[in-house]
């Protein structure tokens, strides 16, 4: 779990985590560029399953919320160059960043929640877009008319 910036002047904090196992991802553009610890708290209690184990950066939000809901909590201190727990939210966060350069070259406020659903969808499902056929067959389903 972490936070990125996104959206230039005038941009978003983003809240994300990734599940190690399934590789799935979740995303939360706060209102604010700014991350508090309710927000963390908020993030934590609507997308964390109880029991889980949570690798974060070692950002002061962060601290007691293995106290505040049933979760192992580690960090790792980027100051102290620790960067193992974290690598793979960090690297998420390259991979978005390459995603919205290539395909929009740019991101305002506006655009990024549908940005980023628009990259979890293909992070996490990445079955329906290897070919315009396997989107087309995984979304469309036929209705019936009555």
């Amino acid at each position: 779990m972490d936070e990125v910036y996104l959206g230039g002047w005038g941009g978003r904090a983003v809240l994300a985590a990734k599940e190690i196992k399934t590789k799935k991802i979740v995303f939360e553009v706060l209102e604010s560029y700014e991350v508090y610890r309710v927000d963390i708290l908020n993030f934590v209690e609507k997308y964390i399953s109880s029991g889980s184990t949570v690798y974060t950066d070692s950002y002061p939000s962060y601290r007691g919320i293995d106290g505040l809901f049933n979760i192992t909590h580690r960090c790792d201190s980027h100051k102290k160059f620790e960067f193992h727990l974290t690598s793979e939210i960090e690297g998420l966060f390259g991979v978005l960043r390459t995603f919205i350069r290539r395909m929009y070259h740019h991101v305002s406020y506006k655009k990024l929640p549908e940005y980023l659903r628009e990259f979890q969808a293909r992070f996490s499902h990445k079955k329906y877009f290897k070919s315009v056929d396997d989107y087309l067959l995984n979304t469309l389903r036929l209705l019936t008319t009555g």
